[in-house]
């Protein structure tokens, strides 16, 4: 069952209609619902395709998938940055706790942690984490 949280991320309501997951928590091999809802083998025995829509992005190679909840959060999780940028995702720009460049860290995309500003490690193209970026 589908719940939207205070953030408008789609999550995972257990049958209690009380208990609400984050879609990353479904199919995870930890019991989070008292009745195991969301470990249900029909569910999970074929991931992503018995998982609910709503708790899947695709990729832009649609051969790859995460879950709804590990998109737009600052992490390069589809490897190609689908997740993060561009049309699929349709993220807000980097938040105020993210530095706005092009990254040379595959982990991230165009927004790096504010905490990699001025830390002697080049992870901007143009270096400008390291001249102008500031921690806060």
């Amino acid at each position: 069952m589908s719940m939207v949280s205070n953030s408008s991320k789609r999550g995972f309501l257990c049958d209690d209609s009380a208990t609400c997951l984050q879609s990353s928590q479904v199919c995870n091999w930890i019991e989070d619902c008292l009745d195991d809802a969301d470990e249900n083998p029909a569910m999970c025995s074929d991931l992503p395709h018995n998982l609910p829509r709503y708790l899947v992005f695709r990729c832009g190679d649609p051969s790859s998938w995460v879950y709804i909840d590990k998109v737009c959060h600052g992490f390069n999780n589809c490897g190609d940055c689908s997740d993060e940028i561009g049309p699929l995702s349709d993220c807000p720009p980097c938040g105020p706790e993210y530095w706005s460049c092009e990254s040379i860290m595959s982990q991230y995309c165009n927004c790096i942690p504010r905490q990699l500003c001025r830390d002697g490690m080049q992870h901007c193209a143009d270096w400008l984490d390291e001249y102008i970026c500031t921690e806060n």
